[in-house]
């Protein structure tokens, strides 16, 4: 089939966001400190009792222009980080929770020609050694010069630098950077921007370093150049143009160092200089309704999550929580980073309707951190859509939708059946994305591969503005870029499919599980489950390395799935909730899982930006190394015994 570019109309911008004329991130400051809007619009902060605080844009590029002019001259001196390449400045990590300190410290480094990346500040609760451990292994990915950081946070900073053998001295606390703020000069940004070595970085240079969320492996740095960043802010800023009424803001709890909550919600706010209120995502996770409230407070019409914040929601926010709330202003309620279940939406929208929640707010998209973010965007003005598809017929790469009749009963029910499955559209590519669905990857590694009939499904590859520039490496005591694209391609990792000219996710190619010959995308075993309230969250993951092969109950080559569920229910009710799960996964895909475990709520690993990371918590699992309740396991060959329970858990095991 040809390459589908499909962009949706064009949504101009209305006359009150003029469209920038800037090539790097330093430039778009400068242009926002001299904007009269950056006075009156910023960002607004919401603490943990609610309490909101304010930041204008152009105070917050001030302070920013103050740390930079004092940032150049100490990255100058530090040892670490050689270029190796003319487009790659000096990295210097960003670890700081949300808050003005984030955007002082981020901003600074643009302003001092710098990549900044985004880290993620150790959560409460999580253990201490592990965090020192990851973030060790971050710095020397990146190859940071400096580390950037608040005061509370130092100390486990400094250990991370010492793991990665470099220097304590590499970390700062912003404080050591203050100055005073240069309010009164005729145009700091401009003098930061243009001091140091050489003009100010070129829009091709590297702008930032994007670390993938690491769902099927080790998290990887994304080299992400000031032209892809401005172009996706563009291209995302002007899907809400502000009307001749009402301006658009938006609310956000989504990390700071994620690209949704970073380039999806931050850069389009700063390029149009429009209001955004953010949370803490820990906020979120403890008090689902503050996202709701403030989205009423606010009169937010845009607000980003992935797939499972909606599912919180609609677990644990209240009717009590939502006295007074008001979500009828929410025109963009966007669903993306993970799998959507259709499940999900409906059970979302009908759950918040009655505060207003349109049923066309629900928008799911498709993206991912190579590619600056957004690639696809479904209808911003119809509600989403989904279609039930041929399970056989997709099991054997075959595309064959099921008429409306067949399935509008089991749409009702759950996102799918025996015979057929429920997927989500995506939508069409943003202006100047093109998709390919490719049937199989030339191996001489030469563009471009063979193109999927238009009935099949395969690989998703993609071409548009916002690519990255490559995926940094260390070599001997140089770094370069990693060329990730060919011929200006992107091969995603994803497997999906093309119908009616909108894409649809089946899922990672990595996350496919082999039953019984048959492959499965882990996502449609899970969502057989989604209607199991018991189940705070489930994951599929394939066993083919756990079990010997031949082994009781296994295919011809040994191959199968476990099922890690977590869940609060009672002892007493765990052999029950199990049997019926296995059940229904019998049922649906013809073959119980080799084990199913049931788990306290938070036990399964997750990425930083909250998706679940199947193959660890499938690793876990064989170590050992999961506080597990209640375990049934059809054999168990050479796998590490399973953690004793808490005291009073009631753990239970049932062979």
């Amino acid at each position: 089939m040809p390459s589908l570019p499909l962009p949706p109309p064009a949504r101009p911008q209305s006359s009150g966001s003029p469209r920038s004329t800037a090539t790097t991130l330093a430039a778009l400051l400068d242009e926002v400190r001299h904007s009269a809007s950056a006075r009156r619009h910023g960002v607004g902060f919401v603490d943990a009792r609610e309490e909101p605080g304010f930041v204008s844009w152009r105070d917050l590029v001030c302070d920013a222009a103050a740390v930079a002019l004092r940032l150049r001259p100490l990255v100058a001196s530090a040892a670490a980080g050689g270029r190796g390449d003319d487009t790659l400045p000096q990295r210097v990590a960003v670890v700081c929770p949300t808050g003005a300190d984030f955007f002082r410290a981020l901003f600074g480094c643009w302003l001092a020609g710098l990549a900044p990346a985004p880290l993620p500040p150790p959560q409460r609760f999580a253990p201490r050694d592990a965090y020192v451990e990851r973030t060790s292994r971050a710095l020397d990915a990146c190859g940071a010069a400096l580390v950037l950081c608040t005061a509370r946070h130092e100390d486990l900073l400094v250990a991370a630098a010492r793991r990665s053998g470099e220097s304590a001295s590499r970390v700062l606390r912003l404080d050591q950077l203050s100055v005073p703020a240069l309010q009164g000069a005729p145009s700091p940004v401009a003098d930061a921007a243009g001091e140091g070595a050489g003009s100010a970085p070129l829009s091709e240079s590297v702008a930032l370093i994007q670390f993938s969320s690491g769902t099927t492996g080790e998290a990887k740095p994304i080299a992400l150049s000031h032209r892809a960043l401005l172009a996706q802010a563009e291209l995302l800023s002007s899907c809400w143009p502000d009307g001749a009424q009402a301006r658009q803001s938006g609310v956000s709890w989504l990390p700071l160092y994620h690209d949704m909550g970073l380039i999806g919600c931050v850069l389009p706010a700063l390029l149009r200089c429009a209001d955004l209120t953010l949370l803490r995502p820990e906020t979120f996770v403890a008090r689902p309704a503050t996202w709701l409230r403030t989205v009423s407070d606010r009169r937010a019409t845009v607000s980003p999550a992935p797939d499972f914040a909606y599912r919180h929601c609609v677990r644990k926010v209240r009717d009590a929580e939502l006295e007074g709330v008001d979500l009828s202003c929410w025109r963009t309620a966007l669903d993306g980073s993970e799998t959507i279940a259709p499940t999900t939406l409906r059970a979302f929208s009908e759950r918040f309707s009655r505060w207003g929640l349109r049923p066309a707010a629900l928008t799911p998209a498709y993206g991912l951190a190579e590619a600056a973010l957004a690639v696809t965007l479904s209808d911003l003005d119809a509600p989403a859509r989904t279609v039930h598809f041929d399970r056989a017929a997709l099991e054997r790469g075959v595309v064959r939708s099921l008429p409306a009749a067949q399935t509008a009963e089991t749409t009702q029910r759950q996102s799918g059946s025996a015979d057929s499955v429920e997927l989500v559209s995506l939508g069409r590519p943003l202006a100047g994305f093109e998709l390919r669905i490719v049937a199989a990857a030339d191996s001489s590694g030469r563009m471009p591969p063979t193109d999927a009939p238009t009935d099949e499904v395969g690989r998703v590859w993609i071409r548009g503005p916002s690519l990255l520039s490559g995926i940094l490496r260390r070599r001997g005591d140089s770094w370069s870029l990693d060329p990730a694209t060919r011929d200006g391609w992107l091969d995603t990792g994803d497997r999906g499919l093309l119908w009616s000219g909108e894409l649809f996710l089946l899922g990672r190619d990595r996350d496919l599980v082999i039953v019984r010959g048959r492959s499965w995308p882990a996502q449609w075993l899970e969502q057989m489950l989604a209607g199991e309230e018991a189940l705070e969250e489930a994951a599929v993951a394939a066993s083919s390395a756990t079990w010997r092969p031949g082994g009781e109950g296994a295919g011809d080559d040994g191959e199968g799935y476990v099922l890690l569920a977590e869940t609060r229910v009672a002892e007493e009710q765990r052999a029950g909730l199990v049997r019926r799960r296995r059940g229904l996964l019998l049922a649906g895909a013809g073959a119980a899982p080799r084990a199913v475990v049931l788990v306290r709520p938070g036990s399964l690993p997750r990425t930083s930006s909250g998706k679940l990371r199947r193959t660890e918590a499938a690793s876990r699992w064989r170590e050992g190394r999961l506080p597990i309740l209640y375990e049934a396991v059809r054999e168990t060959p050479g796998r590490a015994p399973h953690p004793a329970p808490d005291q009073g858990s009631g753990g239970g095991h049932d062979g």
